[in-house]
């Protein structure tokens, strides 16, 4: 499985709340990405932080991230994004669970 990992800044002029309010409402748009297999959305605690959002976005393969973010809907996921950032920053990992056994 590979995902990609975003760290996104908002744009100057949006406050940590219009942008966690906006952040909230593309997270159910970019769940119509085909071949999405898993969709993390992670908000920062506080807006005086460095990054306000860092999304993980997981697909089957490369071919079905590159298929899926070329596509009309990863069109779209990008362009809203551009529309509402001032920075972005993006990292490809082959990602692996790793189950921890629950102490008993």
């Amino acid at each position: 499985m590979i995902t990609m990992i975003s760290m996104l800044k908002r744009r100057e002029d949006l406050t940590f709340e219009e942008f966690v309010d906006w952040y909230e409402n593309h997270a159910e748009a970019a769940t119509g990405i085909p071949g999405l297999r898993h969709y993390y959305v992670n908000i920062a605690t506080s807006g005086d932080q460095e990054w306000d959002a860092l999304s993980m976005l997981s697909f089957d393969d490369e071919e079905a991230l590159e298929s899926a973010m070329n596509g009309a809907a990863g069109e779209r996921s990008r362009a809203d994004t551009r529309a509402h950032i001032s920075r972005r920053e993006v990292v490809y990992v082959n990602r692996k669970q790793i189950e921890i056994p629950l102490n008993a």
